[in-house]
Parts: structure tokens; C-alpha cells; sequence
């Protein structure tokens, strides 16, 4: 009778396992019920970590607020849920209720946070905080060098000059842009920054239109683009527009040297090898063969390029371009000694002390 009992239980089980597949009933377990109602709203991590950057140029916002986009700054959002924003430090940054970003002012680098609250069925939480970086209207180099043919421009948002090259090696800029805003004035000579500004600004009558073509550069209006037409050397002064009160203010000044790509203005060693003393002497052993890479300023250029080894006894260069188009040195350790090598390039040059030792020496 216990064995008949126990084969009818085992057959009810089964059966009615086999009605609730028919049917497609699913029993979920407790704990995933509750994993999946705690799914809650959170920042994206782009908004919240700072990989966004704002603008610090004057009255930018003021004039051209910025709406953040719920959508993509909060992730796993409630559809029927109200979502405001609020400042951390209205000294830095405003922001409407609904998201929208009124004024900015800071340092460079610094950060500008933003709180968000989620309102749900009379229920206010705190999703989390947006944090922007604040990147400021800034010169990056107080000399450049560019080279007759090429073209340049002012293409990053936060008005650093920078090559176009240049430009795809920084994918941080801020998509806030400020073309349209600013004035570049060039001439053979150092320009008086502060008489400059009071011209731009009405201050004192001037009748000089800044972006006219000179014998030097060829500006494209449309594109913001400055092509060289010959050799020489001219003096910027950079000025950002303050939107609010519609006065230029300056930014700062540098200097470009004009050449032809025979022509460098610097060389330098890249990095070096790993091996070194703290004067910088590098270390090589008998028998081996080390390369050094090394940078030409501009980097366009295509004059000579001269190598040395002070005893070739001692060691042996060779100059090469490697696959990607870099410069470098290959040195080969012949025997015990010290030598200096030297790469001579059409206007610089750069020398480096190197020690050739025995394999022992590393053990």
C-alpha cells in the first residue's frame, strides 16, 4: 500500500508539471521577483563620471542655456516618474528643475556637479549626480610651428589651437561649441593685447577688419581654417566674446614660425630606452641592438635627417622610419665604452649619451 501511495504522488506531480508547461505558467522564485522590482534608475556613466565637459567661456549659457537629455543622462528610467535636476554649488554651475543649464564658471579641469531626484507615486529619491568637466577658453602652446601648403585650425570647442592633426588625438573635447564667438588678430609684430581688446570693443575707432587675408595666411571663413602661404613668423592675440555683454575679453597670445617642411625648428629623443641614469645616460650591452624613437618639430617635416655615433668602434646607428612612420634610431653595442649619439636635422639638433657595457653588467 506504501508503494502505491508514494507512485500516486510522483504522478500528480508530474502531471500537473505538465499542465503548468501547456499552459505557460511560470513560477518565478521570490528572490528574482525582488531583483527585478529593485531595478532602480542610475546616472550613465558618461554623465557621471565626468567624460562630458562645459564650457567656462563668459556668458556662453547665459545667452544659450543647454537642456540635459534625460534620456541619455538616466539610465533604466521610470517612463511616468518626474525627474529634476538641482546645482551642488550655484557658484559653478545653474540648472533649471527641468535640466536646463544656465550659467557655467570655473577652473579648468575642475568639476561642476549636478544632482538629480526622481518622483514617483509622491515618493522623491535621489537618482544620483552628474559630473561635467570644465574646460576653459585657453591657448595650449605659446609657440607652434607651421608649415607652408598646410592648413590649421581653431577646431576644438574650447578655443585651444590645435593642428587638425591634432584635433583627432582628443576626443574629450566638448561638443559645446564657440566658433563665432572670438577674434584673432596676427601681425609680423608682437600685438598690443590691451590696445587690441579696447579696438574690438568699440573703444577705439578702428576701421581693421581682423580676419582679412595677409600675405602670409589664407582665411576660410567658413570652415574657420588658416592656410600658410610663405615662410616667416607672426604674433597672435587670441579674444573670446563674453555673450552676455556682448565685450570681447582676452585669452592669451602666441607665437607661429612659418617654414617649409625642409625645415624644423626643434628634435627631441621620445622616451628613451628603459635603462638609464639619472643624468639620462642610457645603457646598452655588447651585441645588442636598440632603437630610440625620436620627434621633429613640425612633424611634416621631410628635409635631411643626419645620425651619429661619436666611435663607431664603440657602436653603430642607423637612421629608419619604422611601420608607422616614425623616427628612429637603431643602435648596435660593439664593444666596452661610452659615446654620444647625435640626430642632426635641417635647423636642430639633439645629442644623447649612451654606455655600452658588458652582458654581466644587467646580471
Amino acid at each position: 500500500m506504501i508503494m502505491k501511495s508514494k507512485k500516486g504522488k510522483n504522478m500528480l506531480a508530474l502531471l500537473l508539471a505538465f499542465a503548468m508547461i501547456v499552459t505557460g505558467i511560470v513560477v518565478t522564485p521570490v528572490n528574482a521577483q525582488a531583483a527585478k522590482k529593485e531595478k532602480k534608475a542610475t546616472i550613465a556613466y558618461m554623465y557621471a563620471y565626468g567624460d562630458l565637459a562645459l564650457s567656462t567661456q563668459e556668458g556662453y549659457y547665459e545667452k544659450k542655456p543647454y537642456q540635459i537629455s534625460v534620456k541619455d543622462a538616466i539610465v533604466n528610467r521610470n517612463k511616468k516618474a518626474k525627474y529634476t535636476f538641482y546645482s551642488c554649488n550655484i557658484k559653478k554651475i545653474k540648472v533649471t528643475k527641468s535640466g536646463k543649464i544656465t550659467y557655467v564658471k570655473g577652473k579648468d579641469n575642475q568639476y561642476a556637479k549636478v544632482k538629480v531626484k526622481e518622483t514617483y507615486k509622491k515618493k522623491t529619491r535621489t537618482v544620483g549626480t552628474i559630473q561635467y568637466t570644465l574646460v576653459s577658453t585657453k591657448i595650449l602652446h605659446e609657440k607652434v610651428t607651421w608649415v607652408v601648403g598646410k592648413t590649421y585650425q581653431l577646431s576644438s570647442p574650447d578655443d585651444a589651437w590645435l593642428t587638425e592633426e591634432e584635433a583627432q588625438m582628443y576626443p574629450d573635447i566638448p561638443l559645446e561649441t564657440t566658433v563665432g564667438y572670438w577674434r584673432l588678430v596676427y601681425n609680423t609684430e608682437p600685438v598690443d593685447a590691451q590696445e587690441t581688446l579696447k579696438k574690438l570693443n568699440g573703444e577705439i575707432t578702428d576701421d581693421t577688419n581682423y580676419e582679412d587675408d595677409n600675405e602670409y595666411l589664407t582665411y576660410n571663413s567658413k570652415k574657420n581654417t588658416y592656410t600658410v602661404k610663405k615662410r616667416g613668423t607672426l604674433y597672435f592675440a587670441f579674444y573670446a566674446k563674453n555673450l552676455k555683454t556682448d565685450k570681447f575679453y582676452y585669452v592669451g597670445s602666441f607665437e607661429a614660425r612659418l617654414v617649409d617642411s625642409t625645415e624644423a625648428t626643434d628634435v627631441a629623443f621620445e622616451g628613451w630606452g628603459m635603462l638609464d641614469d639619472d643624468d639620462g645616460t642610457e645603457y646598452i650591452s655588447v651585441g645588442e641592438k636598440t632603437t630610440y624613437w625620436f620627434d621633429v618639430v613640425p612633424y611634416q617635416y621631410n628635409g635631411t635627417v643626419k645620425v651619429t655615433c661619436s666611435d663607431p668602434k664603440i657602436a653603430t646607428v642607423k637612421y629608419k622610419k619604422d611601420k608607422d612612420g616614425a623616427n628612429t634610431v637603431v643602435v648596435k653595442g660593439l664593444k666596452k665604452g661610452t659615446v654620444s649619439i647625435t640626430v642632426e636635422v635641417n635647423g636642430a639638433k639633439v645629442t644623447m649619451k649612451l654606455k655600452v657595457v658588458n652582458p654581466d653588467f644587467f646580471e
